[in-house]
């Protein structure tokens, strides 16, 4: 197996397990049986992600899709009109918005003349073990939550430039890696990867992310900017404290 698209359908995006499962949260609550295929899905989540449809659909800047046509490719054979109601089932619209955002910004806003979305899906060839984007990008693989405990992964091309533009504002915790050369054990700065193992596999990325943003940070700011609070807070009791002995204690005691 070495196309693009045989593998994006026999690894899905989600690099350690399963995406497939109705032991996921809520997941009795859109459980729906398809009759084309005989399966029942989990209609709460995205049947289809970013990384597949840019693949499938193959958009370009000229055409591409708006929020709601999208939607209609990501929700793949779930019934859109069942989960209409945005008020009774929050959680769908809200999954497909942050991938929505996802596509856009990975796939489509950095393409180039004469590209489409799939051009910036790496390619895989678990046979020789290699991602190869198009010459001048670098492979990357991005890491976010979907839902509660829930990872999930797509695979991208970008310019070493601009992985700085690459900015979220509603997907939540997110982080962006380099794979790991095999040849050299550090993070690939070429076109073309080659890696330890499966090239699908987390296992290939390297330790520490290249962009983060986690709600680790911003707890951790809060907790900086409370503490900060709570010491101008204590600087002025002692003050306070101070000057009463110092003016305070005086004046009553000429007082007496």
């Amino acid at each position: 197996m070495s196309t693009q698209d045989q593998e994006v359908y026999k690894n899905t995006d989600d690099i350690y397990k399963s995406f497939q499962s109705l032991n996921f949260f809520n997941a009795n609550i859109y459980k729906q049986h398809d009759a084309t295929t005989g399966k029942v899905l989990h209609c709460g989540v995205p049947q289809k992600s970013p990384m597949e449809i840019a693949i499938s659909e193959k958009y370009t800047q000229a055409n591409a899709p708006t929020f709601e046509a999208y939607k209609t490719v990501a929700t793949g054979n779930c019934d859109n009109t069942k989960y209409s109601d945005t008020n009774k089932y929050p959680e769908i619209e809200k999954y497909l918005k942050r991938e929505y955002e996802i596509f856009t910004k990975l796939y489509i806003n950095p393409l180039s003349v004469g590209q489409n979305s799939s051009n910036l899906v790496p390619v895989l060839d678990t046979d020789n073990k290699t991602m190869t984007c198009p010459s001048g990008y670098i492979p990357h693989v991005l890491e976010h939550h979907l839902a509660f405990q829930h990872l999930k992964y797509d695979r991208f091309c970008i310019k070493p430039t601009g992985l700085k533009n690459i900015n979220f504002s509603s997907i939540g915790d997110y982080k962006a890696f380099r794979v790991v050369e095999k040849n050299t054990d550090l993070p690939c700065g070429t076109n073309v990867c080659h890696t330890k193992h499966a090239p699908f596999l987390g296992h290939n990325l390297e330790s520490q992310p290249v962009v983060s943003n986690t709600s680790e940070k911003n707890s951790n700011h809060n907790v900086d900017i409370i503490a900060g609070v709570c010491t101008g807070v204590l600087l002025l009791i002692i003050l306070g404290v101070i000057l009463y002995y110092r003016y305070g204690a005086k004046k009553i005691e000429k007082r007496n």
